[in-house]
């Protein structure tokens, strides 16, 4: 994995990229800018793809949800009325 840049080097705001870690937990990386003194968090990829994945479990077990809800809906089946039979 590539270290990040500042963000703000990208926008124009930092003349340069002065990268320093100032902690880590499980899920991300704590950066600073020694120039510009931006303080941001970046994602560890394991913890990406494990949002990913919850995401996409989420999504299948909502529309796995809405189904289920859909068939136990009561479904009204009538009889045509005699002047539609007869036409």
């Amino acid at each position: 994995m590539k270290l990040p840049n500042c963000p703000n080097v990208r926008e124009g705001v930092c003349e340069r990229s002065m990268l320093r870690l100032l902690g880590e937990d499980e899920q991300s990386w704590v950066f600073t800018c020694a120039s510009c003194h931006l303080i941001w968090k970046v994602s560890k990829p394991r913890t990406a793809e494990r949002a990913r994945y919850e995401l996409e479990i989420d999504r299948t077990q909502r529309a796995s949800e809405a189904e289920r809800a859909a068939a136990k809906q009561t479904r009204y089946f009538m009889m045509p009325s005699k002047e539609l039979i007869n036409k």
